[in-house]
């Protein structure tokens, strides 16, 4: 029975992080990187994205994805300069 509750439990914080979407203004501040350079990354397939309506979302489970790539923020804003 409580591993039933804990497989449940764990579901729902996948579905949770599936759902989560985040727009490209809210990303700024997280990632700490200019909107430009973070839709650059976008078209380029460094971060997953959707583009619903007119807007780019990215889900929390795709940026934590990206956060967690060898290939992290220090390294992308090098790159930048």
């Amino acid at each position: 029975m409580e591993d039933i509750k804990q497989e449940q439990k764990q579901q729902e914080q996948a579905e949770d992080l599936a759902l989560k979407m985040y727009t490209i203004p809210e990303l700024v501040p997280i990632l700490g990187i200019s909107e430009k350079a973070l839709l650059t990354m976008i078209r380029e397939g460094q971060i997953k994205a959707r583009k619903l309506g007119h807007r780019w979302k990215v889900s929390r489970a795709n940026l934590i994805e990206f956060l967690n790539t060898p290939t992290n923020l220090q390294g992308q804003q090098d790159g930048d300069k």
